[in-house]
């Protein structure tokens, strides 16, 4: 059966994972889905928001469909093809990747420059599983999650892979941090003004763990500051921040 039938048939609904389709972009997206795939060889099967997939020489792998189809929602559908072609690129050499890893990972030494501190949403403690992350809290609302920085992805640490290496994991953060301190070009520093008497500083940079110098703010202020700082982390690619001196933080 044509692995496309069981979602078309007499259907014109569209399927709650990918509602923000019309039901003719929807049946567009999936053809050019199995378009690739077919290009690629070996069997898939398209289920509801997921793909099963088996490379030839690969075992069986799972993928997710919603973010590749947000992606073609806000594209023109003629850039479909290089967008699903590149994210299957980057979703299989992930995958190779992560599988090295693994091999190499019995040493601390063998996966050191790859160590990495990443900040997310504590929400993303129950989306992602909190049991397979290493992870610390270092304020209401925010998770510090030890990394892999690899080629073609970042991926979680293994909590197998921390306890190979026989370190408290206050040091294995202590590493990660300082990896992420190590990478060039640093964030850039920008000040915004929001009035004649009150300013914003921003830490700025392309890089995923931009955020991350959160955790070590105190490296970027210019003398220390005995009330701290208020500190908003709007997204993994900027650090906010005010200095609070005086009554002028109101």
């Amino acid at each position: 059966m044509n692995p496309l039938g069981r979602f078309f048939g007499s259907r014109d609904d569209v399927p709650g994972w990918a509602r923000f389709f019309a039901v003719e972009e929807y049946r567009a997206f999936l053809a050019a889905v199995e378009d690739d795939l077919r290009r690629r060889g070996g069997p898939f099967e398209l289920n509801e928001g997921t793909l099963r997939l088996t490379l030839p020489g690969a075992d069986p792998a799972e993928y997710g469909l919603l973010n590749l189809a947000q992606t073609c929602h806000v594209m023109a559908p003629a850039e479909w093809g290089r967008a699903i072609a590149d994210h299957f690129d980057n979703a299989f050499r992930s995958g190779r990747d992560s599988e090295e890893i693994d091999a190499r990972a019995g040493t601390l030494e063998a996966v050191r420059p790859l160590l990495k501190v990443r900040l997310y949403h504590s929400d993303s403690l129950e989306q992602m599983g909190a049991a397979t992350l290493v992870h610390r809290v270092p304020a209401e609302g925010l998770v510090e999650t030890l990394v892999y920085d690899l080629p073609s992805a970042v991926r979680t640490v293994p909590p197998d892979h921390v306890r190979k290496w026989g370190l408290p994991e206050e040091e294995v953060f202590r590493i990660g941090l300082e990896n992420v301190k190590a990478e060039q070009p640093p964030p850039a520093r920008q000040l915004y003004r929001l009035d004649q008497d009150a300013a914003l500083l921003a830490l700025v940079g392309n890089s995923f763990f931009t955020a991350s110098h959160a955790l070590f703010l105190g490296d970027y202020l210019e003398a220390p500051s005995t009330f701290g700082a208020v500190v908003a982390v709007p997204h993994r690619h900027a650090v906010l921040f005010h200095v609070i001196r005086d009554m002028q933080v109101v």
